[in-house]
């Protein structure tokens, strides 16, 4: 079991930089893309509508949401209600708002034993990032936060992890690339519950509910779990 530890800022050609590079260009993408997509357009109409559609799923925000975000724009633009580029912006501003605030209760924090919560979906969905973003805002809010690096088929998650641990002043769970994620996450666990910790985030390999191995390794993993607390 390792935990990372604080080290110097790495100089600007070094691995952290280039990796806290391109999460900022992953959080931009999204949104520069659609604004380009509406400002890059004279005319709003089906072709615009095809590109923003094309735009969302491709970020991966899923049928149903794309559905949802663009079918009042897509009336208003057919019944001319919606003729101008930067009301097209304001539409979609305000759908993704809707979406993004439905759903909105409160975590509940355990007062005797850490709240466990594991991250999973498919690659590139975002979950290292959230954790990150999960971690620093708990601990603002004065939570004991642990992370774990259960993701140990690709190095570079594990890294990334640490990254996002170090920005926060915080502790990972981690061991060599290739182990087994059930052992990081039992570890994980198990020092939250000895130092009294809030909550424990656990990052996970992406996977598709297609692939019984994965599928099978995710149970093991919910399995150890469950045994220490």
């Amino acid at each position: 079991m390792e935990e990372t530890e604080q080290t110097e800022e790495e100089p600007k050609s070094g691995f952290f930089f280039r990796l806290k590079s391109g999460l900022q260009k992953t959080r931009a993408s999204l949104a520069g893309g659609i604004e380009n997509i509406v400002q890059g357009k004279a005319k709003v109409g089906l072709e615009l509508l095809d590109e923003l559609e094309e735009t969302l799923l491709i970020a991966d925000v899923g049928m149903k949401t794309t559905t949802f975000i663009l079918e009042d724009l897509k009336k208003d633009v057919a019944q001319n209600r919606i003729r101008e580029n930067d009301e097209v912006l304001q539409h979609l501003k305000g759908r993704m708002i809707k979406v993004l605030s439905q759903n909105t209760k409160p975590i509940q924090f355990s007062t005797n034993k850490p709240l466990v919560i594991l991250m999973v979906g498919i690659n590139g969905s975002g979950k290292t990032t959230t954790i990150g973003k999960l971690a620093q805002k708990w601990k603002k809010e004065g939570k004991k936060v642990l992370l774990a690096a259960g993701d140990t088929f690709r190095a570079a998650a594990i890294d990334q992890l640490q990254v996002w641990a170090e920005r926060a002043d915080i502790n990972c769970i981690s061991q060599k690339s290739g182990a087994d994620p059930s052992a990081v996450a039992y570890d994980a666990v198990q020092a939250a519950v000895a130092r009294n910790m809030d909550v424990v985030l656990i990052d996970t390999a992406g996977r598709l509910q297609t692939n019984q191995n994965l599928m099978e390794e995710l149970k093991k993993v919910k399995r150890v779990i469950g045994k220490v607390l």
